[in-house]
């Protein structure tokens, strides 16, 4: 399509529809490809320091460790479940007793 006059055109002003769909396109296009350049830019910046990449920031690595969890490794924890009285069952070594009713 033909360039426009203006330096930065404006989508929301072109009023042919195809037109503006090209436009955005390109324009969506063109932000991709300046995001990876400057992803890039930021690869080689850190080989060239040494620097570690980012750590990214999701839930759990942000999340404050709760003193009221307790971890599966713990003592009192493994004896409770030596101790579960419905393991037996859990373990399929015995049958479990179902009355099924019509």
């Amino acid at each position: 399509f033909r360039q426009s006059t203006m330096s930065n055109p404006v989508p929301f002003k072109i009023k042919n529809k195809m037109r503006r769909a090209q436009l955005m396109l390109k324009m969506k296009q063109d932000m991709k490809q300046q995001r990876k350049v400057d992803r890039d830019k930021r690869r080689k910046q850190r080989d060239l320091t040494g620097e570690a990449p980012p750590i990214q920031r999701t839930i759990e690595n942000m999340r404050v460790p709760d003193e009221t969890i307790v971890l599966s490794d713990n003592e009192e924890v493994q004896e409770e479940e030596n101790n579960d009285e419905y393991i037996e069952y859990y373990d399929e070594n015995v049958p479990p007793k179902v009355l099924i009713t019509t």
